[in-house]
């Protein structure tokens, strides 16, 4: 399973926080019996991962997370990919701390108004399937626009959008004209 194409918006940070540990929870659980004892058995087919996390931000940041939350992840029931810190050095790297990545969805999310206009986002991140090294593939926009050779045109484009362009002269071109 690749990771999620939805990200954190820009504004947001890395998951970096004092505590920030990802908590195991076991597979086994205990389950009663109809006849007999209880014993632990497989509740799960692999061991859970929860993590607490918190976002300190202003509030332009706060609210471009809330929107995000609210909106794209509609209410915190899409998977997303998340950056968290990871225990111990990374894989390749040998660096301690290190970020990786993983597929996760909210299980508690809450914010919290602070003063001087900040606030504080914080909740419980549900680790599904992880740790990667590389960020999802976001994939490029492609796009043609058609204009006349003599003449001008002007694309317009979105503020928050990126763009470059290669122009391309197919066809034959008469100079004598």
């Amino acid at each position: 399973m690749a990771l999620p194409t939805i990200i954190a918006p820009p504004e947001a940070p890395v998951f970096l926080a004092d505590g920030h540990e990802i908590e195991e929870l076991s597979r086994y659980a205990q389950v009663q019996m109809q006849t007999g004892h209880s014993r632990p058995r497989a509740v799960r087919s692999q061991a859970e991962r929860m993590v607490d996390v918190t976002w300190f931000l202003e509030e332009a940041a706060l609210l471009a997370v809330y929107e995000w939350y609210e909106g794209t992840l509609q209410a915190g029931t899409r998977l997303f990919a998340a950056r968290v810190a990871t225990q111990g050095p990374g894989p390749s790297s040998g660096v301690w701390p290190s970020l990786s990545w993983w597929t996760a969805r909210w299980v508690q999310f809450q914010t919290e108004m602070l003063h001087y206009g900040r606030g504080r986002v914080f909740g419980r991140l549900y680790l599904i399937e992880g740790p990667f090294e590389e960020g999802p593939d976001l994939s490029s926009l492609a796009m043609e626009i058609r204009a006349p050779l003599l003449g001008a045109a002007t694309p317009t484009i979105p503020a928050d959008l990126a763009m470059e362009i290669d122009v391309a002269l197919d066809g034959f071109v008469d100079e004598t004209s």
